[in-house]
């Protein structure tokens, strides 16, 4: 116990202590050890399954076709793009060699999330709380769960997180680069729409002064001329793109008489929404979320400033989604992993309040750590 202090006493030093080697080194090390956590649970004897098995035969058909096959497509296909450059450039016959690289990908790709996460939370928060959010984002059990499935969601977090640290830097190339980034995330998974809007509503937030709209109209046109191909290429395949179409699909449904549908819309679509979302959302929150996330949204709407109202409104924005499919029935917590940098920035909010607070800091981060990946290890093994 005495050396576990003494490791995390040098990980929390005072922020101006640690140079940057340092802090990178303190990053490898979370990086590594998250890393590891994560090939000790994945089975690379299974075979892909599901939606991953799906990305998974739409990649080797592009890396064989050398192009997008011409008789179908997938509603997500931006997942099955980018794993076909590997299976290209590794050009393996092999089944299982396949799958297993795509599972490791995956992995890979959840680690690297640190990376923009750190700069993410670098906008708000000293060295000592930044470590404590990545520690918070990498031992979540939910995302170590998910990152070795071999699905889309380690990439499209991972596109999102750089897009939202592009998107708060103070400068119209960033701008571009934020909406290019989430047209990007919306090839990968269709509910990246939902985080243009919100970019969309936050640039009247982003200038304290009026806005200069036409300024800003380059990036939005950006973020459709990433998309066009990809959607024009669907609407040839199958008649219906996977962003606009699923949209409009989606107010078919909730727009009919529950008569047409066997009571799968209208009223009781929305209602059974507002049943199963809050559920799924405080079940999201366990176990790591749920000690902090309550004190940090207090202070999130205390004085709130423009990164505050950035977190609310995307977050908002990126739920949306989420009503929509626990709307369906889809029982799964998946649906909300995409909102979890935001719950981490949130919680920081909470335990920063926590440590203020505390006569014995050093102590509480530590005591902090320690319960999150605890209770991230015992989480894990229970299911």
């Amino acid at each position: 116990m005495i050396g576990l202090k003494r490791i995390f006493s040098n990980i929390f030093k005072n922020n101006y202590d640690i140079n940057s080697n340092k802090k990178i080194l303190i990053l490898i090390i979370i990086g590594v050890s998250s890393l590891l956590l994560r090939l000790s649970y994945v089975s690379f004897e299974i075979p892909l399954s599901f939606d991953a098995l799906s990305y998974f035969h739409y990649a080797i058909e592009i890396s064989k076709l050398g192009q997008l096959p011409e008789t179908h497509t997938l509603a997500n296909n931006g997942w099955s793009i980018f794993l076909s450059f590997f299976f290209t450039i590794f050009q393996q016959n092999e089944t299982n060699y396949l799958m297993q690289l795509q599972k490791i990908l995956s992995i890979i790709i959840s680690v690297s999330t640190i990376i923009p996460l750190y700069y993410l939370l670098k906008k708000k928060f000293n060295f000592n709380l930044i470590i404590l959010g990545i520690i918070i984002f990498t031992f979540e059990p939910r995302l170590i769960q998910n990152s070795i499935l071999g699905i889309t969601d380690p990439l499209y977090i991972l596109i999102l997180t750089i897009s939202f640290v592009y998107f708060l830097k103070y400068s119209i190339k960033n701008t571009y680069i934020s909406f290019a980034l989430v047209s990007f995330a919306t090839l990968v998974r269709s509910e990246g729409i939902f985080v243009f809007i919100a970019f969309i509503i936050l640039l009247f937030f982003k200038e304290k002064k009026k806005i200069n709209l036409p300024k800003y109209i380059p990036a939005i046109v950006l973020f459709f001329l990433i998309l066009m191909p990809m959607i024009t290429y669907q609407n040839q395949i199958q008649e219906r793109d996977g962003v606009f179409g699923r949209i409009v699909g989606i107010s078919e449904i909730v727009i009919q008489d529950p008569q047409q549908t066997d009571g799968q819309s209208a009223s009781v679509f929305i209602l059974r929404g507002l049943e199963n979302f809050p559920k799924y959302f405080m079940w999201n929150l366990i176990p790591i979320f749920i000690l902090f996330f309550p004190i940090g949204i207090f202070y999130l709407f205390k004085e709130t400033n423009f990164e505050k109202k950035f977190v609310i409104i995307t977050g908002i924005s990126m739920a949306i989604p989420a009503f929509y499919a626990y709307s369906m029935p889809l029982q799964d917590t998946r649906y909300f992993y995409f909102i979890y940098p935001l719950l981490t920035i949130i919680s920081l909010f909470g335990i920063q309040r926590i440590i203020k607070n505390s006569n014995k800091k050093d102590l509480t981060i530590i005591l902090i750590s320690l319960g999150v990946i605890i209770s991230s290890l015992i989480f894990l093994l229970l299911k």
